[in-house]
């Protein structure tokens, strides 16, 4: 007899026959007892029988024939647990091995002083476990142990003697289970490899994947519980790498890998403003203009601008459209530093925060913001620009590392305000709302019946909703590590004594100038074109030579009306307006009443243009004295006073200017 490296009891053959099954022949022992061999022995060579595999009535048979078979199975028994010592146990084992050592101890002394009036030793064993049991004696042990019976004391009390009467014999027994047993490295190996592909299975298809393989290579497959066992042991020490390689490497950094613990106490009220863009979970109703001209009706879901303060996570300025643009950053931006001068008590001022830490998209990352001053531009982007009154730099945040931007944290709390909307999508394909599930013939009955009476939502009325809830939520006591107990409004207005913003203060009126966007255009016919639109100004620009002078143009993108004109030395020329001939409708008696107003109003501005210059032309001598006149004129005449005089009651160009 001999335990085999998988800690089975093998027998031989010759040891089981006579004494068994009094048979004399191989054939009849498996026949009789259904018995699995090792090998089938030739000559010299000894057959074994796998005893663990045997049915149990020829195992018991196996136990009173052979006398070492007993003491074999308690030698498997003891590797198989092994006794820990008192060093290794954890706090509960060690809990429950004194209890059962106070148990066993007052077990023993109780016997012994009362087994002569209770007539007997296992008397007095039994009347002891009685009273444990009815809460009469060793209260707290046997709350610890739970469930007690004369039997488990007896288990325990000779444990106690065999381990030498030391409180470790009592320990909890630990069972060694050998996961990976019966598998080999390959089929290990293939488990793994199969569970942890991009696709990302459960566990049953990988075993089953794996069933596949091993049964078309012609190979044993092992059960299905040694190999899920196998799976989940190894995924408790091999968790990340098992994520990493289903889910990739954010999913890795998200939960698994360190991240860095900012010190809240670094950084004050308006050193740091953090950007991010978030598509709301809500659609509204907003207008576009068709290609006739005419306002087209569209819903959509807006995209939200914000710019929240790192230190106090108060939510400084925001804006609201349809798509993420330069546009919404410049005008959110500006908001947000007009804000917090008024909520530092000086209104018409605006104050720049120390740092600016925005989001890696094109709608941050573009020329407008960042570019450099160099020979083709004297005067750099908007923060480049703003460098010289506090702002210090400029920091993008990696892609896709929103744990990076504490604002992210922030976009969790506007889903309060999103369900509010009527039209609220839900913010993943799990939680959307019952209207947009199908066969909900119901829901969507309601949601129409309300539309129809409440009306879609606006992308002004979405502004005003979530302007009311953001300075409810500025008021909002928060528990974090920034704020502590405080809401945000009351952690800055503690510190906004004790800050200096001279220094990072200008007027709101050159932070508008800065914003404007600037660009080099030529004068032609209708003036200078900029994103598509012509703007003219008629007193200015009638009598210059068209295609042949360059200015600087610069222009509000929040105000896109009017445009000012700068000659190229940077010395400022003029205003421009609106020209009224800008995209007329092809063939105004086709179109709207608008469209056949603005064709109309079009040529009124282009007969007075031409009824200014006659009479110009009409106050001028002969021909050669006409053009020495007029750029004399041109030269003498101050900036913004030239005037034309018109001779029965024509317009002067100062009543045509078009903004």
């Amino acid at each position: 007899m001999r335990i085999d490296e998988q800690n089975r009891i093998l027998i031989t053959y010759r040891e089981v026959v006579p004494n068994v099954w009094k048979k004399s022949t191989y054939s009849a022992a498996r026949n009789v007892g259904n018995i699995i061999t090792t090998h089938r022995g030739g000559y010299g060579v000894p057959v074994e029988i796998v005893y663990d595999e045997c049915k149990p009535r020829y195992q018991e048979k196996m136990r009173r024939a052979l006398s070492d078979l007993d003491e074999l199975l308690r030698s498997r028994e003891r590797k198989g647990e092994p006794v820990l010592s008192l060093n290794d146990l954890t706090n509960r084992e060690l809990e429950v091995c004194n209890a059962r050592w106070v148990l066993v101890n007052s077990y023993r002394e109780y016997a012994e002083c009362n087994k002569e009036r209770a007539k007997g030793l296992v008397n007095a064993k039994r009347d002891f476990v009685d009273l444990v049991v009815s809460g009469m004696l060793c209260e707290d042990a046997y709350k610890v142990v739970g469930n007690l019976s004369f039997q488990t004391l007896e288990r325990w009390d000779k444990a106690l003697r065999d381990g030498g009467n030391v409180m470790s014999a009592l320990a909890p027994k630990r069972k060694e289970t050998k996961v990976s047993g019966g598998l080999t490295e390959e089929q290990r190996r293939l488990l793994v490899s199969l569970y942890c592909t991009p696709n990302q299975p459960t566990m049953a298809d990988s075993l089953r994947m794996a069933e596949r393989i091993w049964q078309a290579k012609g190979e044993g497959v092992p059960s299905r519980p040694r190999c899920l066992r196998f799976l989940a042991e190894w995924l408790k020490e091999n968790e990340a790498l098992a994520v990493f390689k289903r889910r990739g490497m954010k999913a890795l950094k998200d939960g698994y890998l360190p991240y860095l613990e900012r010190d809240p106490e670094s950084i004050r009220f308006m050193d740091v403003l953090v950007s991010d863009g978030h598509v709301m979970n809500f659609q509204v109703d907003y207008t576009v203009a068709g290609a006739d001209g005419r306002e087209v009706h569209k819903v959509g879901r807006p995209t939200m601008l914000a710019w929240q303060d790192m230190k106090t996570g108060m939510v400084m300025g925001f804006e609201l459209m349809m798509t993420e643009n330069t546009l919404s950053v410049a005008s959110s931006f500006r908001l947000a530093c007009m804000n917090a001068a008024s909520f530092c008590g000086c209104a018409g001022s605006a104050v720049l925060p120390r740092v600016v830490y925005m989001d890696n998209g094109k709608a941050y990352k573009n020329k407008f913001f960042n570019a450099e001053v160099d020979l083709r531009n004297s005067v750099g982007g908007l923060f480049e620009q703003l460098k010289g009154y506090g702002l210090e730099s400029v920091q993008y945040a990696l892609p896709y590392n929103a744990r990076s931007k504490v604002i992210e944290r922030s976009w969790r709390n506007f889903l309060e305000v999103e369900k509010q909307a009527l039209s609220y999508t839900g913010d993943s394909i799990e939680h959307k709302p019952a209207r947009m599930m199908r066969n909900e013939v119901l829901h969507r009955e309601v949601y129409r019946e309300e539309l129809n009476k409440r009306g879609m939502l606006t992308l002004q009325g979405a502004y005003r909703m979530l302007e009311r809830w953001i300075r409810e939520y500025n008021c909002r006591v928060g528990d974090g590590k920034y704020l502590n107990g405080r809401s945000p409004e009351e952690a800055a207005q503690e510190q906004v004594p004790e800050i200096d913003f001279s220094g990072r203060m200008l007027a709101a009126s050159d932070l508008n100038y800065m914003i404007m966007q600037r660009r080099v255009c030529c004068i032609e016919r209708n003036g200078v074109r900029v994103n598509g639109n012509w703007y003219y100004n008629a007193k200015e620009f009638v009598l210059l030579p068209k295609g042949e002078l360059d200015v600087v143009v610069k222009y509000d993108m929040l105000h896109p009306e009017k445009v000012y004109v700068f000659r190229t030395n940077g010395e400022f020329w003029c205003e421009a307006g609106f020209y009224s001939g800008n995209r007329v409708h092809a063939m105004a008696v086709l179109g709207s009443d608008a469209d056949r107003q603005g064709f109309h109003q079009a040529i009124r501005e282009n007969k007075r243009i031409e009824h200014a210059v006659t009479v110009m032309a009409r106050s001028v001598g002969g021909h050669g004295a006409e053009v020495d006149m007029l750029v004399g004129e041109r030269d003498v005449l101050p900036e913004g006073s030239r005037q034309l005089v018109s001779d029965g009651g024509a317009d002067d160009l100062d009543d045509i200017r078009m903004f």
